[in-house]
């Protein structure tokens, strides 16, 4: 039994930035996102998953943002989570974030 770690971002259009996982848009829930991991990463048990949301992202830019603006997991199994994204008046909206998730793996 090893360690594993999965990491990368999610676009507000849902295409995934790294490797090990893919992403499903929930239908006809704006902002909700499956991240389903892959490629044999999959864990003994559901692991710890921090997320946080990007946006604008562009790490040069000078934008306020509303930093009530966040984002919740909405579950975590050993093979994807469910993330679900929104605007700073708590209404969902589709926005970027990027996660790391950690666990024991079978190798």
């Amino acid at each position: 039994m090893g360690q594993q770690i999965i990491f990368g971002s999610v676009t507000a259009q849902g295409e995934p930035r790294g490797e090990g996982f893919f992403v499903q848009k929930v239908e006809k829930h704006t902002g909700m996102f499956d991240v389903l991991f892959v490629n044999g990463a999959h864990f003994l048990e559901p692991p710890a998953v921090v997320a946080t949301q990007l946006y604008p992202d562009d790490p040069t830019s000078t934008t306020i943002v509303n930093t009530l603006a966040n984002l919740v997991i909405l579950g975590v199994t050993k093979d994807r989570f469910r993330i679900q994204t929104g605007a700073p008046n708590g209404h969902p909206l589709a926005r970027g974030f990027s996660f790391v998730a950690v666990g024991f793996s079978l190798e």
